[in-house]
This record gives C-alpha cells, sequence and structure tokens, in this order.
C-alpha cells in the first residue's frame, strides 16, 4: 500500500461490502481541511480517536471531534494524518479494520449474508444461478449501480430483488450514523420504494416474501408495535454493538420499517415519489401496468420509470448503497423499457443485465438435452431434432414459429433461430416445452426461452444479399490485424497489408487492382474495447445493366478493403492510421480525393493529413440515415461488392431498424451481445464480428463521400464480377500481349 496514496483506506483488499464509500473520488485539499477542522489539535485528537476505534473501542465515536463528521470529512482527516503522521501499526489497522470508521461491527459480505444467520432458512433454496448474480451485482470492486432482471419466468428475478434490498437495509442497520455516513441531516427519512402497478401487487411479489424470511431469521427482531419499535431504535442508535435489527410491519406510513428508521413504501405512482430521500429502489413486471387497464401508456411509464431511476441518482449520486432494481419477465419490443432493457442497457458498464431462457439458467433441469458438469458448470447442448426443436423469433413481418425438421428451419437464417428442449424434468415431473411452444410460440418465447416478443427489422433479412456482395476476385484481410498503443505506429498497419495488396514492380508499389482510380477512405476509430476499421472504395460501371432513369449503364460500388484494427486487451494506436493513410499515398501510389472520419476525437490526425495535402472530412453515419438506406439499396440490387471478410459479413447480419425514442424516427442499430474478436477461418460459421457495425459504418463514410462528391468520381472501369484483373507483372505483360496480338506483334 502507498503511504502518500490519499485512497489507501478505498484500496484496501478486504473483500467487504464497503466498508468506505469506494465512489467519493474527488482529491481532497487544503481548503476543505480549513473547513471541516477549526484546528490542527482536532486532526491530532482525531488520529487517537480513529486508532482507538480500529482497536475496537466503540466508545470513543460519540465523541465530538468525530460523531458529527460525515465520510468525506474523516477521508479529508486520514489524508491529513497519512502525510503527516502515519504510522505502519496504524496503517495496518486500517488495511484490516477499515469497516469500524463507519459501522459499528464488520458488516457481511454478500457471501456471508446468504446464511441462516442474516435470512434464516432460505439460505438452504437458493439457487446457483440467482446466488452467483447476487454477489456479481453487490462485489464493491465492480461498477454495478442498476440491476436489470430480464429472464425466463421461475428464475427467481424477485427473490434477488429482495435479498439485495436486505443486504442494504442490515449494512445501514450497522452503520453507526446512517445520516452522517450519506451526508443527510438528522432529519432526513431514507426509504425503500416498492413500485408495482397496484399495492396490493406490491405486497404480493415484496411485502410477504420479505417478512417471511426476516421471521425466520434470528437476527430481525420484529416489533409490535410502533413505541416497541422507536425505543428499539433508540437502543440501536445509542449502542455500541449490535446483537439484532428491530424490524416492524405496517407502520404509521411504510409497510416495513428496518433498523436506524428505514421505510419500506409501496409506490404505484410517479407522484407518489415526491419529498422521498429514496435510497433504492425496485420496479416489477412492467406487463403489468400496460396490461392492467388503468391508463398506463409507454409514455406514463417510461415517466415513473426514469423517474425513479433519477432520484435514487440526484440524491445519493454513485454511492454504493443506493441501488435501482428492474425485476421484469421479457414482454414485447414494443414497451419502450423492454427496448431499453434489450438494446441500450447493457452499453452501460453501471448496468448488470441478468437474462437467460430456463434451460441455460438450470441445465440439470433438461438432461436429454444438455450434458451438465456441476463441478465445472460446464453445460454443452445438443442441438438434434431427437430432443429438442428451433424456434423461429419472429421479425420482418413474420411471425415465431416452431421448427421441428430441417426442412423445416432451411427456410431461415441461422442466426434468427435457437434451439430448445423438448421436455423439462424437474421436480414436478416431466412437462413437454415442446407442447407449450406449439400452443403459443410467443408466450414461449418470452416466458421460457426469455426473448422479449416483436424481434426488431433485420436490415440484411435476406441472407443470398449479404453472400451476394462478396466478390472472389476482389482482395481482403478476412480477420482483423493489431496496431497497439505501444508499437512504432510509422509504417505499423502498412507492413502487414502491402505484401496483399500490392505488387512491386522495378522498386514502387503498385496496387493489384487498377491502382490509378480515385479513391476514398473512411475510418470509424477507437481506442480501447471497441474495433477499429479503416475502408477504401471506388466507383466503377456496368454496361450490362441500364439506369431506367438515366437509360445510362449502373455505377457500381467497390470497397477495395476493410482493414479492421482490434484492440486484443490494449488500446488501438491512433498515429498508426494516420501513418498508414499517408502511406498509402506516398508508397502506394494511391489516388485518394477525400477522407473521412466520425468523430472529433480524430481531430489530430485530421490535422496531420490536411497537413500532408489529404482532403479531410467528419460525416457520421449515424446522424441520419441516408447513408445507411444507401447502402442497403446497394447491396439488395448487386451494386456494391467487396472483397471476404468476416467482420464485414457479420456486421451486416447484425444491423436492424431501431426507433428513436424521443423523436420516434427510425435508426440503425447492431443487435446488443458480446463482441467477438477471434476467426476461425470458416466462412459459414465464423461469428467474428456479431454484435457490431463498425466496417459497415466506415463503407457507408465511403458511400457518402463517393456521393457528396460525385462530379469527382466518373465511372470509367467496366466491373466485371469475379474477374478482377490483378496489376502483377505476369498479368500486365499478358494484358499488354493481348493488345499488341490485335497488331500482330510479339513481346
Amino acid at each position: 500500500m502507498r503511504k502518500k496514496d490519499k485512497d489507501f483506506p478505498i484500496a484496501s483488499s478486504l473483500k467487504n461490502p464497503l466498508t468506505l464509500d469506494l465512489d467519493v473520488k474527488e482529491n481532497v485539499n487544503n481548503d476543505l481541511l480549513k473547513y471541516t477542522f477549526k484546528d490542527e489539535k482536532t486532526i491530532h485528537n482525531l488520529k487517537y480517536i480513529i486508532k482507538d476505534l480500529l482497536d475496537g473501542d466503540n466508545s470513543v465515536a460519540k465523541r465530538e471531534e468525530y460523531a458529527y463528521l460525515n465520510f468525506n470529512q474523516i477521508k479529508a482527516a486520514l489524508a491529513w494524518i497519512s502525510e503527516n503522521d502515519f504510522d505502519e501499526a496504524f496503517q495496518s489497522l486500517l488495511l484490516t479494520k477499515p469497516y469500524m470508521l463507519t459501522f459499528k461491527g464488520k458488516p457481511p459480505t454478500p457471501e456471508e449474508f446468504l446464511t441462516p444467520k442474516y435470512i434464516g432458512s432460505m439460505a438452504d433454496f437458493l439457487w446457483e444461478p440467482m446466488k452467483e448474480v447476487f454477489i456479481n451485482f453487490l462485489d464493491p470492486f465492480k461498477p454495478y449501480r442498476s440491476g436489470i432482471w430480464n429472464t425466463s419466468i421461475g428464475a427467481g428475478k424477485s427473490t434477488l430483488t429482495i435479498l439485495i434490498l436486505l443486504y442494504i437495509a442490515c449494512c445501514f442497520a450497522l452503520m453507526r450514523n446512517p445520516r452522517r455516513f450519506f451526508s443527510f441531516p438528522d432529519s432526513a427519512v431514507f426509504v425503500f420504494a416498492l413500485c408495482a402497478v397496484t399495492i396490493t401487487k406490491a405486497s404480493e411479489i415484496y411485502i410477504e416474501p420479505i417478512q417471511q424470511m426476516l421471521e425466520s431469521s434470528d437476527l430481525w427482531y420484529q416489533c409490535r408495535t410502533h413505541q416497541e419499535m422507536l425505543l428499539e431504535d433508540k437502543k440501536l442508535s445509542e449502542t455500541n454493538s449490535v446483537e439484532y435489527i428491530p424490524w416492524r410491519p405496517s407502520g404509521k406510513s411504510s409497510v416495513i420499517t428496518t433498523g436506524q428508521g428505514l421505510n419500506w413504501k409501496q409506490i404505484s405512482s410517479a407522484n407518489s415519489l415526491l419529498g422521498m430521500q429514496i435510497l433504492a429502489g425496485a420496479m416489477t413486471e412492467i406487463t403489468f401496468f400496460l396490461d392492467s387497464g388503468k391508463g398506463w401508456t409507454n409514455e406514463k411509464l417510461l415517466q415513473f420509470f426514469s423517474k425513479l431511476r433519477q432520484r435514487i441518482t440526484n440524491r445519493f449520486k454513485n454511492n454504493y448503497y443506493a441501488r435501482f432494481i428492474l425485476d421484469s419477465s421479457p414482454s414485447t419490443l414494443e414497451d419502450v423499457i423492454q427496448s431499453w432493457v434489450t438494446y441500450d442497457a447493457p452499453k452501460n458498464e453501471e448496468n448488470l443485465v441478468w437474462t437467460g431462457s430456463r434451460w441455460s439458467l438450470y441445465p440439470w433441469e433438461f438432461p436429454d438435452f444438455i450434458d451438465y458438469n456441476k463441478e465445472t458448470k460446464i453445460a454443452t447442448e445438443h442441438h438434434n431434432y431427437e430432443v429438442g426443436f428451433k424456434l423461429f423469433k419472429g421479425g420482418n413481418g413474420k411471425p415465431p414459429a416452431i421448427l421441428v425438421n430441417e426442412n423445416e428451419a432451411a427456410a431461415f437464417e441461422e442466426s434468427d433461430t435457437i434451439w430448445c428442449p423438448k421436455k423439462q424434468v424437474a421436480v414436478q415431473g416431466v412437462a413437454s416445452f415442446l407442447s407449450k411452444a406449439q400452443e403459443n410460440p410467443v408466450e414461449f418465447m418470452k416466458d421460457y426461452a426469455g426473448i422479449p416478443a416483436g424481434q426488431a427489422d433485420r436490415l440484411f433479412y435476406e441472407g443470398k444479399w449479404i453472400e451476394n456482395c462478396f466478390d472472389s476476385g476482389l482482395k481482403n484481410i478476412y480477420g482483423s490485424l493489431t496496431a497497439l498503443a505501444q508499437d512504432e505506429p510509422e509504417h505499423l498497419i502498412w507492413n502487414q497489408v502491402c505484401g496483399h495488396f500490392f505488387y512491386k514492380i522495378l522498386d514502387k508499389w503498385y496496387f493489384y487492382y487498377e491502382p490509378s482510380l480515385p479513391r476514398v477512405i473512411s475510418v470509424d476509430q477507437s481506442k480501447s474495447r471497441d474495433v477499429t476499421c479503416i475502408a477504401m472504395s471506388h466507383i466503377e460501371r456496368d454496361p450490362t445493366r441500364i439506369d431506367e432513369h438515366t437509360k445510362q449503364s449502373i455505377v457500381v460500388y467497390v470497397t477495395d478493403f476493410t482493414i479492421v484494427l482490434v484492440p486484443k486487451g490494449g488500446m488501438i494506436n491512433l498515429d498508426a492510421i494516420k501513418f498508414f493513410i499517408w502511406d498509402l499515398r506516398r508508397l502506394g501510389g494511391m489516388n485518394i480525393k477525400h477522407v473521412s472520419f466520425d468523430g472529433y476525437q480524430s481531430e489530430p490526425t485530421k490535422q496531420f493529413l490536411k497537413r500532408t495535402g489529404f482532403e479531410v472530412d467528419w460525416i457520421s453515419v449515424d446522424a441520419n440515415n441516408d447513408p445507411y438506406f444507401t447502402f442497403y439499396d446497394l447491396v439488395i440490387h448487386d451494386r456494391w461488392f467487396c472483397g471476404k471478410n468476416i467482420f464485414v459479413k457479420n456486421n451486416m447480419k447484425s444491423l436492424y431498424q431501431a426507433r428513436r425514442k424521443r423523436s420516434g424516427t427510425m435508426k440503425i442499430e447492431h443487435f446488443p451481445g458480446d463482441l467477438i474478436y477471434d476467426f476461425t477461418g470458416n466462412w459459414e460459421v465464423d461469428l467474428a464480428g456479431q454484435n457490431a457495425k463498425d466496417t459497415t459504418d466506415a463503407i457507408c463514410g465511403n458511400i457518402q463521400l463517393l456521393n457528396q462528391y460525385s462530379v469527382e468520381f466518373v465511372p470509367s472501369k467496366i466491373w466485371k464480377r469475379d474477374a478482377c484483373f490483378e496489376r502483377s507483372y505476369d498479368n500486365l505483360k499478358e494484358k499488354n500481349q493481348l493488345v499488341l496480338d490485335k497488331f500482330n506483334f510479339k513481346m
């Protein structure tokens, strides 16, 4: 541990649930010290008070120097002490017992909480997938603040929500002074908001199971009257240790009250949120609202949902204990909240999204369909029609469908279907999943496959459209390259591709295909976690096809290459991109007319290229749909071609039309999901590039440039599919000989 690190108490390797506020990151400065402490004597006194606290003397916490400090002020004192008088013994105490500064006793870790001491007999009935989510969500070293449970029915979503709220309530009761910890006045009332379509529904889903759990645990002491609760709460606030936590059902304004005045309230409208200090909130089953017949619309529900999240965030910022939970089975993508859950929530690292089918979460219930190893927790599905069937998820105007043999499945894209087990073997006996699916495919998809109904409209819903784009005569990089930040940027990309795309004749490099044609380059750029793509394109003409409007041969768009750069756990070398574009001109002799980038973060590269004579634009293909709709039109009419790149293929398969929340207009998005960088080389089954659109963004940037500066690009070259004539020495000799043969000359 570094002595000078002002965040040393936070950096404790003790993995317990935020004995200190992990989220206070502002630097402590002299102004804060002067404001907090009137003289240095107070700080010196604090040193000994803190040391006694860490040694186990809880009584010193009531000393005036300490009792009225909030967490930031305690941290300011520790920072001052660390720079002036911080011995190894003091450091050791902070490392091993940091919780003593804000808690009366060691709060449980998430793992410890899932034991009979805290949750009673429920500890014996917790399913492993639910326990894993609980521990992961409450890991103090993870960024999660919102839990989005959107699994199949029966996964334990509501139980998980209850456990998380009880865990926070337990830690709240163990605090020395919660109001000081959260920097609120003594009059502040803290609330857990349990939101449902009706008070009765909230009681059924949350309150009754919570009371049963509390009653079965020896830690929680039930008070019979309001007066008894007040006395126990007073005793809890004054005691130096916690032997039990009081609670009472049906308080004056709350359905449950737990230790130190934490009120659990049932809420069924956005107006009820006003004036509350909501520490944590849960909303259950969004379909109940929309199907209730009580006037709930998408807009009204979104307002309720947004206000609850915003109130928690605004009041408590990013505090560890301030949590929001959406507990809802999959519904339909026409619901704005379900659309957010499916497409937007996974993009924010603070959201933990729990999804999955019944068989993926509980594979041991499907022994015919899945081989499950309990020790390694590895599940292997058997994809055959004896033990399973395929479910077409729907989309592009087609409803979900059950596919029970290969002939039926052949009519659908593989990526639009999922394998499902025919039967479930559970405690209740054997259930036929095939019968459930055939009876109601939509409900089966939502309830058991864990997939929302109304799948998005895939942009290229005919697989043949995509396959027809890849021309065997055009070269490309099949997979991806790396250009890491620590590598020397100059010639970094050029040295990896020049031998593939260029031929050297008499010490001069020539692009393999019509090097003199004017080209454009577009870059979809990122530094880490995502991929970067550099695309180059030009236009040609096809005299075999005539445009009905212009009565001229149609224009064909040809992408010369799509170079995909992956971070490989590091950061992409942004300087290598500008040097590569420069190398294409100065070493490769390419006739590059225009270059575009997709963001203002590319400004240094743009300035460099402008100084070296390039025309550079900023183009966002997401600002409006024109570039993508043009791309779509070119693809379906066989007017765009490219060499094989698996990232391009899978990017194209991942595109769909989504509706913007505010304007209601359509936009082009990619399906959510994990990004796959590694490629196998198998064109038919390789998944590299799925759930992304970096390459297609760059290609659309090319198309936009070619159309925007159309007067500079005259399609003089005649396009011939699968017949590109490489500019190698032998090919040039053959080409010239064909010309000379007409005049009876020999070379």
